[in-house]
């Protein structure tokens, strides 16, 4: 994770994920803790997670939330070609904000804004389709969280 430096934004702060071949803090606690210690956690208005999406970890966690709450969609989805211009993806997209805030991995952010008097607001996607891998296919889109105060 990654506080951008937002000094062209003097009002904005936010946090990205960023893969692990690349400098950051190791955990998002610790980014949040580097934005509360320069006195601009107050500025935090959203979190970019497009890199985490990637992550084994996200995936396993994406997939049984889906198989919980939405497991028609999710199999129909995953039956069609998968591109984003697909309509078989509208009722994945239509509810995957919802289930991405239901994950394990997302409340574990919630709990650590919420020890700096933040919370999660909302959750917005872009771009939903299914990668096809050798081993697999993966659930892709970008991802943002929006952060409030408590």
């Amino acid at each position: 994770m990654n506080p951008e430096d937002s000094s062209w934004l003097p009002g904005k702060a936010f946090i990205k994920y960023l893969p692990d071949d690349q400098e950051g803090f190791e955990s998002f606690g610790d980014a949040l803790a580097a934005l509360e210690q320069n006195g601009r956690v107050e500025y935090l208005h959203s979190i970019i997670l497009h890199g985490l999406v990637r992550d084994p970890l996200f995936q396993t966690e994406l997939r049984a939330e889906l198989n919980r709450l939405a497991p028609d969609q999710l199999a129909e989805a995953e039956q069609s070609s998968g591109n984003m211009h697909n309509p078989k993806l509208i009722p994945l997209s239509q509810i995957l904000d919802e289930v991405v805030l239901a994950m394990p991995m997302i409340q574990g952010f919630e709990s650590d804004l919420a020890s700096v008097g933040l919370r999660i607001e909302d959750a917005s996607h872009e771009k939903l389709f299914f990668w096809r891998r050798e081993g697999g296919t993966d659930i892709s889109f970008m991802l943002w969280l929006g952060i409030a105060g408590s």
